[in-house]
């Protein structure tokens, strides 16, 4: 077996794995289905057809006496019609239950997976492509349930059936049939390994189609600015020609060889099993209703089998579809809490750097190498430097984005990777340069990360921040939809609702990331205003290229290729005639130059 049909075994049985464990706590429903969906098979395939084989019996020998005699069989025959119809849609609503559930359920295992990833090993992929795959993959699911109630279920059923009737009276043909059949599906499951390999290759064009237009759309703002249109169709239209050229493969292979000398199999074993039900028919008026069930269950039999190769066929295609996202599901975490991780409770808000260095992969050089920084709970302290010093890796390491190549960082005393993720990043607000806001309404988004906040609290923040401002005037207030990442938005409006959100958080270390290079002078004012008293007994700390913010810091502290060089207030830094000052005389209107 090649290396890429290995490679798609082994993601088949990751996938199943993944839909057993997604779908285990609903199993009774599906039980309920397939109990069901047995019944009325056997019920309106094999007992229906013995019945009526029993009465051809009868009309052969000319003993039909009158209609009456064949009442009891006629009502038999009303009845199994009526509890197979009652049957068939109860085992088609549990089903659809069952796939519902579990796909919401499979759904929420590979989302609550991707979570645990770091923010860098989603930056590198498309969303787009991720969400597409998600989808894809539930799909896959849905399609195996429904292979299992539809194709597996009545062929094993009427298999059953037919031999149940058939070995007491026609044991060679039944003994035939069962080795054709099973040599039919051992010539379907042969082929599915190649056709599943062409399917992902097919699939991943499609995903990465996907990804490019929701590439586009997300940064629609931009490809209008720079006339992209073309290119982005452009884009497009390449992917969507290897789509085709991909899909011709998997066409030709699947659909037309493999289907060809499976379809040529499947009916050659149907005219055979004719053939052989009159040879072994002795002629007699009995084995007339041998030739009735052994022609006709053998029919339903290798229909269903064929239907179930078919399926299996398709299934290649969901399969394909779905198995990009397993090499993502099997990735390490790069970021995890160690086993019985500590939670952080009573934070004063310490920080404690010592003989960190960090190296990010693929690179040579190192970002900091043996770096040692102290800062005390409550101080402010300024980060300084110019575009490639340190200053966002540094954050990144404090809030445990990454973890330090080599050294540690302590709050109170504690390593980071001693606590739990979730109890470091609740005692610490962030506000990017970037707005982080999501596709929800005004109120959802300040409250994001706060839970019980009183209205109180909420206008509170609302006035500290000088969101009112526009939220009055905004057409739901409060309840305004800001769009997808705050587009509807202003840049200044967007950072204030963030600011607000930091604010509500409350908590005891803040970092902030340029976090009022977004206003303007007069709502800077006011929000620097209000930094000024959220920082009072905080540990904070901020990144700023607009010098002129950090003048009330305790501390600045200027970095230049990962190093710490200078330390000190803005006045001692000044007077030393250092890197600090010369960037202090040189910005332009209160910016630092990035180069």
């Amino acid at each position: 077996m090649s290396g890429k049909n290995l490679e798609a075994k082994r993601h088949r049985k990751y996938l199943l794995k993944l839909f057993a464990k997604g779908s285990k706590q609903y199993w009774p429903i599906m039980a309920l289905s397939s109990v069901s969906i047995i019944i009325s098979l056997t019920l309106g395939d094999i007992i229906f057809t013995y019945l009526v084989s029993k009465i051809l019996v009868d009309l052969s020998t000319d003993r039909v006496a009158s209609f009456d005699a064949y009442r009891g069989y006629i009502y038999t025959i009303i009845a199994i019609e009526i509890v197979s119809l009652v049957l068939r849609r109860v085992a088609s609503f549990s089903e659809e239950r069952f796939d519902a559930k579990s796909r919401v359920a499979i759904s929420k295992i590979i989302f609550d997976k991707l979570l645990e990833h770091s923010a860098s090993f989603h930056q590198n992929r498309f969303v787009g492509t991720t969400v597409t795959l998600i989808s894809k993959t539930a799909d896959a699911f849905g399609r195996t349930s429904a292979i299992w109630i539809y194709s597996i279920l009545p062929m094993l059923v009427v298999f059953i059936g037919t031999g149940v009737l058939m070995l007491p009276r026609l044991p060679l043909y039944f003994i035939c049939l069962v080795v054709t059949g099973t040599l039919f599906l051992i010539l379907v499951l042969k082929l599915l390994p190649t056709q599943m390999k062409l399917a992902t290759d097919a699939s991943r064009e499609v995903t990465r189609m996907y990804g490019a237009m929701s590439d586009a759309i997300s940064n629609i703002a931009a490809v209008k600015a720079e006339s992209g249109e073309g290119l982005e169709q452009e884009k497009i239209s390449e992917i969507g020609e290897l789509i085709l050229e991909k899909n011709l493969r998997y066409a030709n292979r699947a659909l037309i060889r493999d289907s060809l000398i499976a379809n040529s199999v499947n009916r050659s074993l149907r005219t055979l099993a004719v053939i052989v039900a009159i040879v072994v028919a002795n002629g007699s008026n009995q084995d007339i209703s041998n030739l009735y069930l052994a022609t006709t269950l053998t029919m339903t039999f290798l229909t269903n089998i064929w239907t179930f190769g078919d399926s299996l066929s398709e299934l290649t295609l969901y399969y394909g579809d779905a198995a990009p996202i397993v090499p993502m599901l099997e990735a390490e975490i790069s970021i995890k809490d160690k086993k019985n991780a500590d939670e952080l409770v009573k934070v004063r808000g310490k920080i404690e750097i010592e003989r960190v260095s960090f190296q990010y992969p693929k690179l040579d050089t190192y970002v900091f190498d043996d770096l040692n920084l102290t800062i005390n709970a409550g101080e402010r302290v300024g980060i300084v430097g110019r575009s490639g010093a340190g200053k966002s890796t540094l954050v990144k390491m404090i809030m445990r984005f990454i973890d330090p190549t080599k050294g540690d960082i302590k709050l109170d005393g504690i390593s980071t990777r001693s606590i739990t993720q979730e109890s470091l990043r609740n005692n610490i607000s962030y506000v990017a340069q970037e707005p982080m806001l999501f596709h929800r309404s005004v109120l959802q988004n300040i409250t994001y990360g706060s839970e019980n906040v009183t209205d109180e609290e909420i206008q509170r923040v609302l006035e500290r921040s000088h969101a009112l401002e526009f939220i009055n005037e905004l057409p739901k207030g409060l309840d305004s939809i800001v769009g997808e990442r705050g587009v509807n938005l202003s840049g200044g409006q967007r950072q204030r609702i963030v600011i607000a959100r930091a604010m509500l958080k409350n908590a005891p270390i803040l970092i902030l990331d340029e976090a009022t290079s977004a206003l303007d002078s007069e709502s800077e004012g006011y929000v620097q205003a209000a930094f000024a008293e959220l920082m009072k007994g905080r540990t904070t700390l901020v990144i700023a290229h607009r010098l002129s913010t950090l003048l009330n810091m305790s501390r600045i502290i200027v970095f230049e290729h990962g190093q710490m060089i200078e330390d000190g207030t803005h006045a001692q830094l000044v007077k030393d005639r250092g890197i600090y000052s010369g960037l202090w005389e040189h910005q332009a209107g209160g910016f630092l130059p990035q180069s």
